[in-house]
């Protein structure tokens, strides 16, 4: 038992070792622009290992780069025009998936598997599922890209407005705040954060996040008060006084 466990583990190191050196060496040939070398490597890669989702990776990234006038972003994927892109972002998506699942690396039918090599794609995939409003998708890869991107606004604008439409509250809060910190005067995060302490019922902490709002941009006064969030709030003579309700 013993002789089998050990040859079944070297057989793994191998897999990892190989997978490692296909990428060390694209990534190289990817950056010195050979992109064509680069496809036929991952096309033979996967002609060998259909399971391999870094030979996947390159495909999708060459196919963006050699078709950098077309907007493949978001919603736009679906068009004909990015029938290639897509089709090598679904085969990364897939196989990235299927190796999170055999390795166990999930946390329900969330991917806990978050290779920093990929970051760039993970957001793109997040950015494509933000746009179709499939919001538990968006923050499952984009959460995955978190290492790279948790300094970056948009990042944790697109991460938190998931979280806060699949109700993940204190995680959306937890993203928001991180937003604000980096364009402290922004009011669509301060407006977010509002509805959140709103839903959670905290009516100091939403009265406070949503003056703050409104200061911003005075257009969130007539959106509070037909905005579904607030409704635990709508009778506080605070909230109608800042919605200048009679």
């Amino acid at each position: 038992m013993g002789k089998v466990l050990a040859i079944f583990l070297v057989c793994i190191l191998l897999s990892i070792s190989d997978a490692q050196d296909f990428f060390s060496t694209n990534i190289l040939l990817y950056e010195e622009a050979k992109y064509d070398t680069v496809k036929l490597n991952s096309e033979k890669e996967l002609n060998t290992n259909n399971s391999s989702f870094e030979a996947a990776y390159f495909l999708t990234k060459i196919a963006f780069n050699l078709n950098q006038d077309i907007n493949c972003f978001g919603v736009n994927i679906e068009k004909k025009e990015c029938s290639e892109i897509k089709k090598a972002m679904e085969l990364f998506e897939k196989l990235y998936r299927q190796k999170a699942e055999e390795m166990q690396l999930m946390y329900g039918d969330q991917i806990m598997m978050a290779d920093t090599r990929f970051m760039d794609l993970f957001y793109v995939i997040g950015l494509k599922y933000f746009d179709k409003r499939e919001f538990n998708y968006a923050a499952e890869w984009m959460n995955l890209a978190k290492v790279m991107y948790m300094n970056d606004y948009d990042y944790n604008f697109y991460l938190g407005t998931s979280y806060l439409m699949i109700e993940e509250n204190e995680k959306a809060l937890r993203v928001f705040h991180t937003a604000l910190e980096l364009k402290p005067d922004d009011p669509s995060v301060t407006y977010n954060i509002a509805c959140l302490y709103a839903k959670d019922g905290q009516k100091e902490d939403a009265i406070s996040w949503l003056k703050k709002a409104i200061e911003l941009n005075p257009t969130y006064r007539m959106k509070a008060i037909i905005d579904v969030d607030f409704e635990n709030i709508k009778n506080d003579i605070e909230f109608k006084k800042i919605t200048q309700q009679n």
